[in-house]
């Protein structure tokens, strides 16, 4: 399985002729390999800031796609890729020697094409093991500076990336921070103390959001894009998102705020969070932001999952495990679905579904089940986050599922990364 995604760097020539190279997401992954490989014929949208019009119910649509039938002796495009309407594309985007475009899939025949900004610096705050720093270094960015401070994250971070990641943020200077355009980071929501008093910055102190709004304060980044669980926007009634979000505007900032679901835009996890975008007022695209729409195809399970044969035994549930998930399933009057992820909840009731339920940090071992029989692999769990295949583990099994449990999904960064950078830079 390949990146879902790919920065594509141009040449004039190539921008001018309307051939688009597709190169791959970090280097040493293959080019062209996985959904990319061979001929056949893929449908690529072309959406333009000059092309969009109303459709049904309001949303904006792309006027203009384009049939591209793929290279198998190569990553390009074939004939068609000469195609006026691609050099026109470019053209709208702005592209030129150096620019860059962002490449997603989003079906199994289908991918969607983006321009991306200038290139960007920003900071990558409660790293985790990257998922923020991957999605918008495909957008062209360049990650200046990152703070974590769980140690088997940060393994895993140094593995991948090359640098360690700073420690604990809340005792590191503003001043100390390189300057940077944007500020990532999906903040750890624990009890805001004195919230609801309605004193703006000062009911943050003795949360790590107060150390995001005091580094939004001393730089000034054209953007802030931050991540929370979903019950965020519902917290104590509302109260705690209403802090976050007027403390910054207080600060200058026009801010925007939903929940998105990574099973979406695909990885085959049903993952509902919430997002807040909040871009610096005095921009121009303040207020254009729009929020990514969804893939017209869901990811495909059977992409996702490893062969049996290739499963380590220590995976593998045990009888008693299995025929218990067995039992139940048939309680419900239900037969096993294969491929699909079965999920028990608390009243044990038993889901089975050809996507997983949300990954989370200490589930226990048997939470999810591939098949109602096994555990998902490390890898199996990294890709239904999104991450490409040639990313490294470094860390213990154990370690890695709380990882992933804590990580974001990485195509959805790419998606907010490609919808921020359009409206900030």
């Amino acid at each position: 399985m390949s990146p879902r995604f790919a920065t594509i760097a141009l040449s004039a020539a190539e921008a001018a002729d309307g051939v688009l190279p597709l190169g791959p997401l970090r280097a040493g992954a293959s080019q062209g390999g996985g959904w990319l490989a061979g001929s056949g014929t893929i449908r690529v949208e072309l959406p333009s800031r000059q092309s969009e019009v109303e459709g049904e119910g309001g949303e904006k649509t792309a006027e203009r796609t384009l049939e591209a039938t793929l290279s198998g002796a190569g990553p390009l495009f074939g004939e068609s890729a000469q195609s006026p309407a691609l050099a026109a594309w470019y053209a709208d985007a702005g592209l030129s020697d150096g620019g860059a475009v962002l490449l997603r899939r989003t079906g199994h025949a289908s991918a969607r094409l983006s321009p991306t900004a200038a290139r960007f610096r920003f900071i990558d705050l409660f790293a985790g093991i990257g998922g923020f720093r991957l999605g918008f270094e495909a957008a062209g960015g360049e990650c200046v500076f990152s703070s974590e401070i769980d140690a088997d994250a940060c393994d895993t971070y140094e593995a991948n990336f090359g640098d360690r990641p700073h420690g604990d943020i809340t005792q590191i200077s503003a001043a100390d921070v390189p300057e940077h355009d944007l500020i990532l980071g999906g903040f750890p929501c624990q009890a805001f103390s004195i919230i609801g008093k309605r004193r703006g910055f000062e009911d943050t102190r003795g949360t790590l959001f107060f150390d995001v709004a005091r580094l939004i304060k001393h730089h000034r980044p054209a953007a802030a894009v931050l991540e929370n669980v979903k019950q965020f926007r519902t917290h104590d009634g509302g109260r705690t998102c209403a802090t976050v979000v007027r403390t910054l505007e207080e600060l200058g900032y026009t801010v925007h705020v939903t929940v998105l679901n990574a099973l979406n835009y695909g990885v085959a996890q049903r993952r509902e969070r919430t997002f807040i975008i909040a871009l610096r007022s005095d921009l121009d695209g303040a207020n254009e932001f729009q929020w990514p729409a969804p893939y017209p195809e869901r990811a495909d399970l059977a992409e996702i999952l490893e062969p049996d044969d290739a499963v380590a035994p220590k995976l593998w549930g045990t009888e008693y495990i299995r025929a218990k998930r067995l039992a139940r399933l048939a309680e419900q009057g239900k037969e096993p679905l294969r491929p699909s992820i079965w999920h028990e909840n608390k009243g044990g009731h038993i889901g089975q579904h050809p996507y997983s339920c949300a990954l989370r940090a200490n589930a226990s071992h048997s939470y999810l089940l591939v098949n109602g029989e096994r555990r998902p692999t490390g890898r199996e769990l990294l890709r239904l986050q999104g991450f490409p295949d040639e990313y490294r583990i470094a860390v213990s099994h154990r370690a890695l599922r709380k990882q992933c449990g804590n990580s974001v999904a990485v195509p959805v960064i790419a998606e907010l990364a490609a919808a921020v950078t359009r409206v900030a830079l």
